[in-house]
Formats: C-alpha cells, structure tokens, sequence
C-alpha cells in the first residue's frame, strides 16, 4: 500500500521553503508502522521544495508522479481549501483522498461537501487511519472495495480513538528530517487540554491528558540535541498545565543545554511551546518557574490574555483577575512582562477582536490602556475566528453572532461590534504596529520572475509550477487585450497563488485598462487575501495579485497623479544615460519620498550605474 501524507503550508507571498511546515502526520504514521512491524505499508514524501513552493495543480501532478494508493491531507484553516482543491483534481484521476486534521468537524458544512475527499477522519487519527490502509490493501488483493467499506461509509465522518503516543515518539524523534530544510522541529510532549476555552476546539475529542513519559523524553530530546538544529517546538496545549510535569521537562532540557553553553560545542537549542504564564510561579528560596524557561533556552513566551474585559473573559473561559489589578489596569500583566523581560525573555500578548459582547468604545478603552502601559509594542491582535467544533460556533447563531462559513471564518457581525469596526481598530493600530505584508514578493529567486516580451512568453508563466512569481510584460509589444486574456485564463485554474505584474509602457497606459486588470485579479481572492481582509481596508485591490506600472521618467504629472493612488509605480530608464538620470533627478526623487514611487528599473552599464547615482540630487 503505497501512502502518501502531506500537510500545505501557510500561504505567503515568498513561496518559499516554510519554516515548521513538517509533515508531522506522515512521520507518525512510518514511526508507528515501524514500531508494529507493519508490512507493506509504504510512505511517500515529496520534497520540501516541492510541497511549500508549487501552486495546486502542480502539486497534483507530482503526486500522480509518486503514484500513491491513498493521499491524506492534514486539514488546518490556512490550507484546507488548497487540500480540497488538490483532493478534487486527484479524485478527478482515480486517487482515493483522506481529510483529517481540525477542519474536519461534523459542522464544517463546506469540507464535508467537498466531493474531491473519499474519507473523513475526527480527532487523533493514527489508529484508524492505519485500519484504513489494512483494509484498502486487503480490499486490493481481493479485487474489491468491500473490505474497505467495511470501515465506514465514504463521506462520512469516522472518529479517531485517543493513542498513547509513547508507543512511537521516541522513533519518531529519531527518523524525522524536516530540521534539514529548515533548523526546526517538533517535539510532541502532551495531548488534550484541561482549559475549555470556547474559541478553541483543541482537546474536545479526548477525555483526558496523555502525557509524554520521563524516560522517552530523555531519548527525544537526546536525539535533537545531538543533531544540526535550532529551535525545538515543544508541542503541547498547555506546556505547563502540570507544574510538576514543567519543572521536569525544563530541568532536562537544561541539562541538555549545560554542555552546549559551557564548552561552547554548539550553540544552544531555542525552545519554544505554549504556557499559561499565569501558572508560572516564583519563589524566594528556589529557581523559579521563570528562571527555569530562561535557562532551558525560551527566548519568548505567548500570553493568551484575549480580553482585559472581565464580562467578556468570563464567557469566553479566560478570566482577567490574573491580568487586571481592584481598579481594572493591567498591573499584573506588566508585572509578569517585566518579569519575562529581565529574563531575557520577550512576551508575545495575544487579544482576540470581534469577542461577544466586544463594542468600539472596548477597543479604544483597550488600545489606549496598552499603549499607557506601553505593553501594545508587546501584543498581538487577531481578529476571532468561529471555528469548527468550538462552543462558539454551537451558540452563534442564539448570540446573533454572523461569520464566515468558509475559512478564515472570521466574525463579520456581532449585535455590538462590526466588520467595518474591526477594520477601523487595525487602521489606527498600523500608526504603532507594522502589518506590512508586500516584502516577500522582494525575495523570489530569479527563475520565479519573468521578462515577457511577446505574447508566445506568456507561456513561460502558465507552465511555471510556482505558487508565487512576478512578471515584467512590455505592454508595447504584447498590446492590452492579450493580458487581460491571459489572466482570465490563468486564474481561473489558479486562484491560490501570488503573482505580481509589472506593466512597462513608453506610453501611457489607459487607465480604464489597469482598472480592468485589477477587476481580474480581485476576483481571484486567495486565503492570504481573505486572511489579511480587516488590514487591507481600500478594498479596491488584493494583496495577493499586485499591479505595478513602470513608466518613463518624462511622464506627465497628471498620469502620475491618476496611477500613483491605486496602483503601484516605478520609473525606468531603458535608455538611460548618466545625463538624462540627473536631468529627471528632482523630480523623480520628490516621487520617491513623497508620493510612493516604490523603486526604478535601469538597464546600463554597471560603471555608469554606480557614478550616476552618487551624483544623484538629494544623495
């Protein structure tokens, strides 16, 4: 039975190898078949490059290339729709398709109806989904799909039962390869969660905490130590749920690190994980829970504070006493700040926007108290999701509370609190904190961007597998209806990737042509578009499909005025000389720092470049 287990990564305009997009469900599974003995049971993987950087229909080819049996997707709310879109073009050529992961929960309407998946599986699906394979390589022997179906019906939901994963971490720590793309990984050390916070659906499938045992932690983390690595993720609800489980975790890890630190072997291991700071304690006579997360390597901690709204923290199962002091300001949250400060340890406060019972006047009141404290240049602000399988999905609709029905399932309406008031919050936060999200586009290797000359070198993109890429289209040459023809085509098969168009013209471009363009691609929304909705407040352009023009630098003021507030605009200078580069400089300068002109594009010699530029106005 040839298997082949993949989870998509976040989507981001770099295209990149992602950091921390491991195939955790695919290295269980091989670390548990190999504890078993399992026989017959072959696992798949496709390179890094390959899974982080290719758009979907590249993806479903080089999966078909790998010929599986059987592709399971890890479903999460940034990439499940990339994986029903997969799922359908492998459905579509014979492939039997497997969802599991948080996305699939009995009131996730639109995945269940996604006809590109032939199985769904809830909850911790290590167990069932080895019994699936058995019975699909039986049912495959025997030349019949009875044996499968004895499983479940197709298209309905089979939940996992709870594994003790004891069983196969310590293997699994010992074959995982993702820290060679990248300097990370995993290391698994609870499940289930003792918190019920009704944002969250984590832990609602088990009953209890599994816990990972004192001697297969010793050999985990001698396995990481031992390897060319940075940073270990601690994978845990609540890291510190059990102050005795945590002081144990840390003083090993400590232990680990000693030898690093004193003989300066390598340097030491970054850690990460998920605590309840609230929980950490501190004593007078002993190391405290403080000092011990400084020692063991945390660099930062995570603060789920959410609200510094007492009604609204009691709703939601996170109460503020922790945070606030009798007169409500957050003296104890900057108390547990300063203290994580002094350790070397930089706090990362996260609230949740768009709560029930959340209203404009408790957005201000929270804005101005962060910044009063200056603990806003610690936060982090997220504008809530309704998620499926959470207690605030169950009530939404008796609280009034109107969201998303696909991914990202953000709140669009609560009886207090709008969209457009959310939208307001981020526009008045981005005077304190950046939410830049254009820089990756800056990065793409050279054979991700193309020079199209003529309209045969539109090919050139359209069989390009790259989720992100750029393009420099001489429109002189190509005229202006060939491109809106091209990209209609294109997008229409591609919605999910990034792509940035540079529109060169000796001319003045019609602007009811850019218009028509940007028409194209606003209608090719991606996740990274949807996700980012609340930030991109003109709403008249995407962040994932950009428009840029490069234009002579003798155009007209008036040409300028009308492109420069929609889209972007650089200048070129294909016939440049030094002399014609300093005649322009004033002006083209004034447009640079003032008006938003984001770079040039010269074609010259390199002689010539440099000493042109030094002499440059303003230089």
């Amino acid at each position: 039975m040839r298997v082949l287990l993949i989870c998509l990564p976040l989507p981001g305009p770099s295209g990149d190898i992602q950091k921390g997009n491991h195939q955790l469900f695919s290295d269980y599974i091989e670390a548990l078949a190999s504890v078993r003995n399992i026989s017959g049971l072959e696992i798949l993987r496709l390179p890094r490059k390959v899974t982080d950087s290719n758009h979907n229909r590249a993806l479903a080819d080089e999966i078909m290339k790998a010929a599986p049996d059987l592709v399971g997707f890890s479903c999460y709310v940034w990439n499940s729709k990339r994986s029903a879109a997969i799922a359908s073009l492998l459905h579509e050529r014979g492939i039997i398709t497997v969802a599991g992961g948080p996305e699939v929960q009995a009131d996730n309407t639109w995945l269940l109806a996604e006809n590109g998946f032939t199985y769904f599986i809830q909850g911790e699906g290590e167990e069932v989904f080895l019994e699936l394979c058995k019975k699909l390589a039986d049912s495959q022997s025997k030349k019949t799909g009875a044996a499968a179906s004895a499983i479940w019906t197709p298209k309905t939901i089979i939940s996992g039962s709870p594994v003790d994963f004891n069983e196969y971490i310590e293997t699994y720590s010992r074959i995982t390869r993702g820290f060679l793309d990248d300097g990370f990984a995993y290391l698994e050390t609870s499940r289930g969660c003792a918190f019920h916070c009704s944002y969250c659906s984590y832990g609602k499938n088990r009953g209890n905490i599994a816990t990972i045992s004192t001697p297969v932690l010793h050999k985990c983390l001698n396995h990481f130590f031992n390897r060319e690595m940075d940073e270990l993720y601690l994978l845990a609800p609540t890291l510190n749920s059990s102050r005795e489980e945590f002081v144990n975790t840390m003083t090993m890890i400590t232990d680990f690190q000693n030898p690093r630190v004193s003989y300066n072997i390598k340097p030491p291991l970054k850690i990460f994980g998920e605590l309840r700071p609230e929980l950490l304690r501190e004593f007078h006579d002993t190391l405290s829970d403080f000092d011990m997360a400084e020692k063991a390597g945390f660099s930062e901690i995570e603060i789920g504070v959410q609200t510094l709204n007492p009604e609204i923290g009691s709703r939601i199962g996170r109460p503020v006493e922790h945070w606030l002091d009798s007169s409500g300001q957050p003296t104890k949250l900057l108390a547990l700040t300063d203290k994580l400060l002094s350790r070397n340890i930089v706090p990362v406060i996260d609230f949740l926007l768009g709560l029930p019972g959340d209203t404009p006047k408790n957005l201000a009141r929270l804005e101005k108290m962060l910044e009063t404290t200056g603990l806003i240049e610690y936060s982090s602000f997220y504008h809530l999701m309704i998620l499926p399988g959470t207690r605030l999905r169950e009530t939404a609709a008796e609280k009034n509370i109107i969201f998303q029905p696909e991914p990202p399932y953000f709140v669009a309406k609560t009886p207090t609190l709008s969209f457009d008031d959310i939208q307001e919050f981020y526009l008045r936060l981005s005077a304190t904190k950046s939410f830049d999200e254009w820089d990756g586009y800056f990065d793409l290797p050279q054979d991700r961007f193309f020079h199209i000359r003529t309209l045969a070198d539109f090919s050139l993109i359209a069989a390009s597998p790259w989720i992100a890429t750029r393009a420099l289209i001489e429109i002189d040459n190509t005229g202006l209806a060939p491109v809106l023809s091209f990209y209609r085509e294109w997008l229409a098969g591609h919605a999910e990737v990034f792509h940035g168009i540079h529109l060169h013209s000796k001319k003045e471009i019609p602007l009811d042509f850019l218009d028509e363009l940007n028409a194209v691609l606003v209608g090719h929304r991606n996740y990274y578009d949807l996700f980012r909705e609340h930030f991109n407040t003109d709403g008249q352009t995407i962040l994932s499909k950009t428009i840029e023009v490069i234009i002579p630098p003798d155009c007209s003021d008036t040409y300028l005025d009308k492109v420069l507030p929609f889209y972007g605009a650089g200048f070129s200078f294909f016939d440049a000389t030094r002399e014609n580069i300093l005649r322009h400089g004033d002006r083209l300068m004034r447009y640079f720092t003032e008006d938003g002109v984001s770079g040039y594009v010269f074609k010259m010699p390199q002689d010539m470049f440099l000493p042109a530029l030094r002499e440059w106005p303003g230089k």
